[in-house]
């Protein structure tokens, strides 16, 4: 039983390490509102689009943190609370 244990929590820590590199809808993030002056705050991710695929069903249900930062203004984020923001707003927690 303790080798199943110690596979089963080396599993769960590449879990988690691989969810910090990733961003996926239903995540918590830190969120600065107003174009990124507001105090940063939680919120969850509902839904990440491409700027250009705006108004079609290509939605993104998990993107690399390095890709969605990579270009200011790419991707819009849904969250929540009905609200909004840039990809540049978005940052992980921790």
């Amino acid at each position: 039983m303790l080798e199943f244990e110690s596979e089963l929590n080396n599993l769960m820590n590449i879990l988690k390490e691989d969810h910090k590199e990733y961003l996926e809808v239903g995540d918590e993030v830190i969120h600065r509102h107003t174009w990124g002056k507001d105090a940063p705050r939680v919120a969850r991710v509902t839904n990440i689009i491409r700027r250009e695929d705006e108004g079609t069903d290509n939605n993104i249900k998990k993107i690399s943190w390095k890709s969605f930062k990579a270009n200011e203004r790419e991707y819009v984020v849904d969250l929540h609370d009905s609200k909004w923001a840039y990809n540049y707003q978005i940052n992980p927690i921790g």
